[in-house]
């Protein structure tokens, strides 16, 4: 007997221990009985329970203390409390001879602070200092700084971070006006956690502000999930967004459809009142690609609208929440519970 058949047994194999994927996969009762699978694809799948879904989890987020937690954990790790610094790497492009007396200030405030720490490297550890040294000439009392190509444009530098850390004030990077860019980008991580994805629109124009740019957020549920369908042009609407449509599939994203505000769709109504998911209804704001960030984590390469990252942990979540507020309930009524102690037998004795 060789060792596959002392394993798997005699031909026909050993029906008392035989495994296979059949055992694995089998729907129909057995060790399997309580586990309930999907067979459909993860759009459809998301597309049948997003509001749904997206309602749970919200509301996790703002009653489940756990899930406040985890929030703020987001908050505070991710983006840290300066948000993302930018660091510029602008080089000079060619040798030239500085002439604008602003940069020349530049160069020499960098030249010293460079000087200063050269300095203090050189006390420390006791080397020779060398000076920056670099090529002042002097022309009729001015002075004039050669660079050379390839060195950092400390000037530019400089001038590309100021005007980034201006942008980012609210009153220019919000279309609102009331967010600076640090918190925009908190709430940007969170609704993607929270909902599956988030939308960010890039305006440019002259009169939103003086840099000409800003951003507009815009949350899950206003790009339309319930529009889905083919155009005449061919291309696909897949819960509210268009693709390129081509021999090969689905091609790159053309546009979102965002459901447009109503005058009387805050607090009065709810999604499909108007007739959401047409095509072409008026209902609808029709956005380039090119101006819409969408920002989400796909984890299936057919998704088209990402699940809530964080929707795996529903079910425990609210276990362990009803758990809790059971063990809370049981015990306030223990300690509020009230006994009375007494005794039928006379302090003078007898019956």
């Amino acid at each position: 007997m060789n060792i596959f058949t002392k394993i798997f047994g005699k031909k026909g194999g050993n029906k008392t221990g035989e495994r296979g994927f059949r055992e694995l996969a089998s729907v129909g009762g057995g060790i399997n009985g309580d586990w309930p699978v999907s067979q459909i694809g993860e759009d459809a799948d998301m597309w049948q329970n997003a509001w749904a879904l997206t309602s749970r989890v919200r509301d996790l987020f703002r009653s489940n203390p756990l899930y406040q937690a985890y929030r703020e954990t987001l908050w505070a790790n991710v983006f840290g409390s300066e948000g993302i610094m930018l660091r510029s790497r602008v080089k000079e492009q060619e040798d030239r001879i500085v002439q604008n007396a602003g940069e020349k200030a530049t160069l020499r405030a960098y030249d010293a602070r460079i000087d200063r720490v050269r300095a203090h490297a050189a006390e420390r550890t006791g080397n020779p200092f060398h000076p920056t040294n670099r090529p002042w000439i002097g022309t009729n009392g001015s002075s004039r700084a050669q660079v050379k190509v390839g060195e950092p444009d400390v000037f530019a530098r400089q001038l590309i971070e100021k005007k980034w850390a201006e942008w980012q004030r609210a009153e220019y990077c919000d279309t609102r006006g009331t967010r600076n860019y640090k918190t925009m980008r908190q709430l940007r991580l969170i609704s993607a956690v929270r909902d599956g994805d988030f939308f960010i629109r890039m305006i440019r124009d002259p009169r939103v502000n003086k840099f000409g740019f800003s951003l507009q957020m815009i949350n899950a549920e206003w790009c339309d999930r319930l529009m889905n369908g083919t155009l005449a042009n061919g291309n696909v609407v897949r819960m509210g967004i268009e693709y390129e449509s081509s021999s090969w599939g689905l091609g790159k994203a053309v546009a979102y459809y965002f459901i447009r505000r109503q005058p009387n769709d805050w607090q009065f109504t709810i999604a499909g009142t108007f007739g959401f998911g047409a095509i072409n209804n008026g209902l609808h704001d029709r956005i380039p690609a090119r101006e819409i960030i969408h920002y989400a984590r796909p984890v299936d390469s057919d998704s088209t609208r990402p699940a809530p990252w964080v929707a795996t942990t529903i079910p425990k979540a609210r276990q362990l929440d009803q758990y809790e507020l059971a063990e809370v309930v049981a015990a306030r009524q223990q300690a509020t519970k009230t006994g009375w102690l007494y005794s039928d037998v006379l302090p003078e004795g007898g019956n």
